[in-house]
């Protein structure tokens, strides 16, 4: 009996203690993520600057570095990379200052930006302490830690497409079919960065698909939503890749074929 009794108490004090965390939790969880962010920033600053031992960060740092010297990629020198990943770190450099700290810096701001969006995601389809959860996996994933602390494309990719992500879910959720067309852009924008980030859209594309399949979608619908995520997202790669093709022809070369000879 005394045993039954002990049980009995620990139970109900554990449930009692278990319920108030929930509820603190619950009335916190937006004080919690901002605390998440911030140790995060921290853990993400910590020695920054400290090692230079990727060889091509080191070519991504000396043409940005040749962009704030007035030289134009694709011209006065050849690089694989996209033109809004280079001025985009040209102009960190002019603003802040010449050097590894500042564009490394600001890749850490996309990084933590993108797990904030990442948050809502989970926010949206679940809860916002699943979203806290999303957050912490995906900002302690190794990858994500190694390329958010250099000075690559990747950040900025994330950024945005998690970003666009966001939006499409809202979009979806809430019957927001316009929506879509912010996605598109985003999604546009992230390719821009990195040709990777039309893969993202890729796989809306094909949610899409699946929810037509199941029946949950009717198919004039799922149109309408394909041509609202495709055709800006195309619009604005097409575009911005039509600028720099006509005025450096080797622009097509250096980039694309660059990406294509890897396989």
């Amino acid at each position: 009996p005394l045993s039954r009794l002990f049980d009995s108490l620990k139970e109900r004090t554990m449930s009692k203690w278990f319920r108030a965390a929930d509820e603190w939790i619950s009335a916190n969880t937006w004080l919690l993520i901002l605390l998440t962010l911030a140790v995060m920033g921290l853990f993400y600053a910590y020695n920054l600057d400290g090692k230079l031992d990727d060889d091509d960060e080191g070519s991504y740092l000396y043409q940005t570095w040749r962009i704030t010297l007035g030289e134009t990629p694709y011209r006065d020198f050849l690089t694989p990379q996209q033109p809004f990943f280079l001025f985009s770190g040209a102009t960190v450099m002019r603003l802040l200052g010449q050097g590894v700290l500042p564009v490394r810096a600001v890749g850490v701001v996309l990084i933590l930006v993108a797990g904030l969006f990442v948050c809502l995601i989970g926010q949206e389809l679940l809860s916002l302490q699943a979203g806290l959860i999303a957050m912490c996996l995906f900002l302690l994933n190794p990858d994500v830690y190694r390329w958010g602390r250099m000075y690559r494309p990747e950040a900025y990719m994330l950024c945005l497409s998690t970003g666009a992500l966001y939006v499409y879910v809202i979009a979806l959720r809430r019957s927001r079919w316009n929506w879509m067309w912010l996605s598109s852009l985003l999604f546009g924008l992230s390719t821009l960065y990195k040709l990777f980030g039309i893969l993202l859209l890729g796989g809306c594309l094909l949610a899409v698909a699946v929810e037509v399949v199941r029946g949950r979608l009717p198919w004039r619908t799922a149109l309408g939503m394909g041509v609202r995520l495709v055709v800006p997202a195309l619009a604005v790669v097409a575009l911005v890749m039509a600028i720099f093709v006509l005025r450096f022809p080797e622009f097509y070369g250096a980039v694309f074929g660059h990406q294509l000879r890897q396989g």
